[in-house]
């Protein structure tokens, strides 16, 4: 119940980062907990339509950050040293995009 109990601070701590994917992991397992260990327990009962409503927020911050990052890095000029526009950030947005599809 404490683990569950954590997991939105944890979730914005993660979205700091931004960790996509590892903040879509721990909502997909906190559901999970809630609705096979935790059905019971009445103080959860709201928890899981947040974290649902988290789902959707961390899908509009992605867009929003998959969007930006596209707009920048086709105007960036053009050069002989072809590269992607911050590496990290594009596999990171990727990844998360790639696991929200996957919940679907």
């Amino acid at each position: 119940m404490r683990t569950v109990h954590q997991t939105q601070p944890q979730i914005q701590i993660l979205l700091s980062a931004p960790d996509y994917v590892a903040a879509l992991e721990l909502i997909v397992t906190s559901q999970d907990i809630l609705g096979q260990e935790l059905a019971a327990v009445h103080c959860f009962r709201h928890l899981g339509p947040q974290l649902s409503e988290i789902t959707r927020l961390i899908d509009k911050m992605m867009a929003s950050e998959f969007e930006n990052y596209s707009t920048r890095d086709l105007n960036r000029p053009l050069n002989d040293d072809f590269d992607v526009l911050e590496q990290v950030r594009f596999y990171r947005l990727t990844k998360g995009a790639l696991r929200a599809v996957q919940q679907c």
